[in-house]
């Protein structure tokens, strides 16, 4: 966890020391619209990965475990505990409990352990070139007067930059509706109808067949010829 902690803390104090303010504003943004995708794709595989193995445990596919694995089935009850396809639910159980339970929480702590990070050092961005970072020593002087924002100086823009600002996040929100709504367009008219789904969900969707996996390795075993050692030889 070290290096991960290292990344979330050292990533706003060299975009903000080294490419200034407007940089550090941009990881920001980028930071808070990631993790919060990230952290509802998380939550919500972790639970359906968890719940598919209650479901399981529950009795819930016997018929399906009684015809794939008839071998499971003693004295007209289902083994559910020892058949591969609860098996398969354990493993993707294995996974799904970090996913909703550490990582998909640990996100909301990134975004705010970023932010927090940013204001603290705000007066340390702002005195390196005025707010414009390192980069800005390698760039005509009459331009690093356009480096300074309203991290860590609230209020204090200029009519001009606030009209130019607020265009910039009209456009920014504008792009990222128009892109959310045809990604959501796009899913529902490709998507199978909520029938199929349904059906699909009757089938095993993670069963393995050990047996068939376990009688393939047998024969390629049996078809390579005796293994005989220098010493036997």
């Amino acid at each position: 966890m070290i290096l991960p902690g290292l990344l979330v803390m050292l990533s706003p104090i060299i975009c903000g020391v080294g490419f200034g303010t407007r940089c550090v504003t941009g990881l920001l943004a980028g930071g808070i619209a990631s993790g919060v995708q990230m952290a509802i794709s998380s939550s919500n595989t972790g639970g359906a990965w968890d719940n598919a193995k209650k479901f399981i445990s529950g009795h819930k596919m016997d018929e399906i475990i009684a015809k794939e694995e008839p071998n499971m089935v003693i004295k007209g009850k289902v083994d559910v505990k020892k058949s591969a396809i609860f098996k398969a639910a354990v493993v993707g159980d294995t996974v799904g409990d970090p996913l909703k339970d550490t990582s998909g929480p640990a996100l909301n702590i990134l975004m705010k352990l970023m932010s927090i990070i940013s204001v603290v050092f705000a007066p340390t961005f702002m005195a390196v070139k005025n707010g414009g970072g390192l980069i800005a020593y390698l760039m005509p002087s009459a331009s690093t007067a356009a480096f300074t924002t309203n991290l860590a100086v609230a209020g204090a823009s200029v009519g001009s930059n606030t009209a130019s600002n607020v265009f910039v996040a009209s456009v920014f929100l504008a792009g990222a509706f128009v892109g959310m709504g045809g990604l959501f367009i796009h899913s529902r008219i490709y998507s199978p109808p909520r029938a199929v789904f349904r059906e699909s969900l009757k089938s095993p969707l993670l069963a393995c067949k050990v047996d068939r996996v376990n009688a393939d390795l047998q024969e390629t075993f049996n078809a390579r010829p005796p293994y005989s050692s220098p010493a036997m030889a």
